[in-house]
């Protein structure tokens, strides 16, 4: 989705690389479908190994919403430190979320991703867009997807608690402060 959106902001400027992108995620999202449904029809085949994404990867993965023509400013605060598989990457995937719903949801507004270091682990994304609608509700799915709905049970799986809530002049933040 985000390669779409990137593709029809950016098909004046050079449409050809703009579809080459969608169609290269296209691909690798129906391998990636046709592999979960195998699994469930019991099928067996090559598993693939590839490793999950990390922290590592995180800047990486915000530079394609920067291509997308979002503004993202990542923030550290205190020490990284190395985290289990589980809890890196569902902090890439609540920060993936969490920027795909600014990118839906949003017409031009911009995100910080703070990422704090202390004696628990918080992520806390926020964006400058317009009041929220029906479908960015807190509520955790008012616009029909499993957006906020997935986050929650991530964060919860690690021990966290999750905040999604409209902001009182405009925007929406999601935060997730995680213990060990």
């Amino acid at each position: 989705m985000v390669q779409a959106v990137a593709a029809e902001r950016l098909a004046l400027k050079s449409p050809e690389a703009a579809l080459a992108s969608v169609a290269e995620v296209g691909r690798t999202a129906l391998v990636e479908m046709r592999r979960i449904f195998d699994i469930f029809e019991g099928r067996s085949g090559p598993v693939d190994f590839t490793p999950q994404p990390t922290l590592a990867d995180l800047d990486a993965m915000i530079d394609t919403y920067r291509t997308a023509g979002m503004g993202v400013t990542v923030r550290r605060d205190g020490e990284a430190r190395v985290l289990d598989a589980g809890t890196e990457l569902s902090i890439v995937r609540i920060v993936q979320e969490s920027l795909t719903n600014v990118l839906k949801h949003t017409n031009g507004a911009e995100a910080v991703v703070t990422l704090t270091f202390a004696k628990d682990v918080t992520v806390e994304i926020t964006d400058s867009g317009r009041a929220p609608t029906n479908s960015r509700s807190a509520g955790g799915g008012g616009g029909g997807g499993r957006g906020l709905i997935g986050m929650r049970e991530r964060v919860d799986a690690l021990g966290g608690t999750l905040t999604a809530r409209p902001l009182a002049a405009r925007g929406f933040t999601v935060c997730c402060p995680m213990w060990w």
